[in-house]
C-alpha cells in the first residue's frame, strides 16, 4: 500500500496525520506524492507510516508488508 492508501484506510485526514506525525499538512501531501521530494521529513514520515500500517494490520488481522525489496 502507498502512504496515502495507508492513511485513508486508517480513516485519517491530511491534517490529522500531519499533527500525529509532527509535520505540516503540505509536507504530508508532498511525501504522499513523491517521498523523495521531502528529504528533511522523510525519516519521520516513513516511521509514522510504518507504525500506522502496523496498527492497521493489527486491527484487521493482516500481517504488515515485509520491509525491503521483494524476493523474486
Amino acid at each position: 500500500m502507498t502512504p496515502k492508501e495507508i492513511r485513508l484506510a486508517a480513516g485519517m485526514s491530511l491534517e490529522r496525520a500531519a499533527v500525529a506525525a509532527g509535520v505540516t499538512s503540505p509536507t504530508i501531501r508532498l511525501f504522499e506524492a513523491a517521498p523523495d521530494a521531502a528529504p528533511r521529513a522523510r525519516a519521520k514520515l516513513e516511521t509514522f507510516y510504518k507504525r500506522l500500517a502496523a496498527k492497521l494490520a493489527k486491527s484487521t488481522g493482516d500481517t504488515p508488508p515485509a520491509e525491503g525489496p521483494r524476493a523474486a
